[in-house]
């Protein structure tokens, strides 16, 4: 169903390309920078240190539309690190702002080890500096290929039925990658295996006890519906002596996506045990995108918000679980919808590029759509 009130509010957040989004919840941050509610989101482009912001609306404004704005976070990175890019999902857990990197590549392939990252910052860290800018300091894991490896090793492990790859989409993506670290000799090649599936991280949401979804948009399963890898002990990714996180199970999500339209996630948020996802397709593109000189049904599906139970966790973490999922909204005629979150009034709030620009969307129930620049 669609809801029948629906806002935008316009921003000017360079470079124009938010991919996700989640709700602060530091309500000393909050007061300082005079906003509520307050979101951060992640943009796409670029390294990761410039690719944090904040989105809010001026505390105690009535009007939905009205008093927004957005600023970057200043972001010093705290370890020397190797190159970032390609920021696509943002999570909350214990005060800690989680930031994602695809794990994937350009449209032409192959894979890159720069879009291989994890970083955080804990929100009491968060200062304001002279100019009014949120400040702190980032810590990055760019280990490569690590949510890669643990991902496929779920998807083996579990069995899942994915969508079938042409040889030469795999050659020019994972076969590529695969090929230059083995060359050039790096310690990290060996998490690239031969039969693996090329990896499109683009939502996440940490569970109660901290283990980590990850919302695929690619792969997807044979019949076109999205899934959500689990992920224990993520905090691994931050202490070199420790092992690698582990996989866990895999949640497929059913009821949205077909062979002739499928569907990959672009954000996650779960509360209450309840998954929201938000939903849309493979690759938005069809220019030098090898993914869609295959399948060029993967670019035919529209921007859904879906929601369920996420199931009980089994004994056994090698596992593929259903999750039966209903329509919250459908975004008629938009396809890049990249991000949502509640804010505390229960409405949702999503990010999404349109125009050349970043605009924010949300709704509750009962009135007309609103426009407004923000």
């Amino acid at each position: 169903m669609s809801d029948p009130l629906h806002h935008a509010v316009d921003l000017d957040l360079e470079p124009q390309e938010a991919s996700g989004l989640v709700a602060s919840g530091s309500a000393e941050l909050k007061d300082r920078l005079g906003m509520d509610p307050l979101y951060w989101t992640v943009l796409d482009d670029g390294p990761v240190e410039r690719c944090v912001a904040l989105i809010g609306q001026a505390a105690g404004t009535e009007e939905p539309t009205a008093r927004w704005g957005s600023t970057h976070l200043v972001a010093t990175i705290t370890t020397p690190t190797g190159p970032t890019d390609d920021g696509e999902a943002i999570a909350l857990h214990d005060g800690w702002v989680y930031v994602l990197g695809s794990a994937y590549g350009s449209k032409e392939g192959p894979l890159e080890a720069a879009r291989n990252f994890v970083a955080r910052f804990h929100e009491s860290d968060v200062t304001v500096d002279e100019e009014g800018r949120p400040t702190a300091d980032l810590h990055v894991s760019a280990d490569p290929f690590v949510l890669h490896r643990v991902v496929n090793d779920a998807l083996h492990a579990a069995g899942v039925d994915l969508m079938a790859w042409s040889p030469k989409f795999l050659r020019k993506t994972l076969g590529k990658a695969r090929k230059q670290a083995i060359g050039d000799e790096q310690p990290w090649s060996w998490r690239l295996a031969h039969d693996d599936s090329p990896v499109n991280i683009e939502g996440a949401a940490f569970t109660e006890d901290g283990s980590l979804l990850l919302g695929l948009r690619v792969p997807v399963t044979r019949m076109g519906q999205a899934m959500v890898v689990e992920v224990h002990h993520p905090e691994r990714l931050f202490d070199p002596a420790t092992e690698d996180p582990e996989p866990g199970r895999v949640v497929v999500l059913d009821g949205v996506g077909s062979r002739a339209a499928p569907v990959g996630v672009r954000d996650l948020h779960l509360a209450g045990g309840r998954l929201h996802a938000l939903l849309g397709n493979l690759d938005s593109d069809p220019d030098d995108s090898i993914l869609l000189d295959q399948h060029p049904e993967g670019g035919v599906a529209e921007s859904v918000h879906v929601v369920g139970d996420l199931p009980g966790r089994l004994e056994a973490r090698a596992v593929v679980q259903a999750m039966d999922i209903e329509v919250v909204h459908r975004f008629d005629g938009l396809f890049r919808v990249e991000g949502l979150a509640a804010d505390a009034k229960g409405r949702f709030l999503y990010v999404s590029d349109e125009d050349n620009t970043v605009r924010t969307r949300f709704f509750t129930s009962g009135s007309t759509s609103v426009v407004a620049d923000g």
